[in-house]
Formats: structure tokens, C-alpha cells, sequence
């Protein structure tokens, strides 16, 4: 039983890292094709939701991990 909890502790930093690059790119992801849905909706001369949309989804995204990992330092 021991072993079992040990092991199941010792992958959790890799779990949650792997938790998070899964939502960047599913994040970045989602956000280009609806900067690209939207840029095809609007028809405009420069494609503005294409660059809008990531970049703020990234800042918003990053905003978060530090305030998680601040907060998880913090909490331990």
C-alpha cells in the first residue's frame, strides 16, 4: 500500500505538467479557429481576429499559471 501511494506521489509534477501543455494547445488551438471563423464572418482587409484571439487566450493562460503556481508554493 505503501509503494502504491509513493508512486502515485512521485507522478504528480509530471501529471500536472502534461495536464497543462494539453490545455495551451488545445487553448491555442480552439482560439486560432475562431480568430479564423471570425476573420471569414467579418470580412475586413487584415486578418485581426486571427492575431487578437491567441494572443489574448496565451496571456490570459499565463496570467493563470502564475497565479497557480505562486499559490501552490504558498499553500506547501
Amino acid at each position: 500500500m505503501t509503494k502504491i501511494k509513493s508512486k502515485q506521489q512521485s507522478n504528480n509534477g509530471f501529471g500536472g505538467i502534461l495536464s497543462l501543455s494539453y490545455q495551451i494547445m488545445i487553448l491555442l488551438g480552439l482560439s486560432t479557429w475562431g480568430g479564423w471563423y471570425l476573420d471569414k464572418r467579418f470580412i475586413h482587409g487584415m486578418p485581426i481576429f486571427i492575431w487578437i484571439l491567441p494572443l489574448w487566450a496565451l496571456v490570459c493562460f499565463l496570467i493563470k499559471l502564475v497565479y497557480q503556481t505562486t499559490h501552490y508554493k504558498k499553500k506547501s
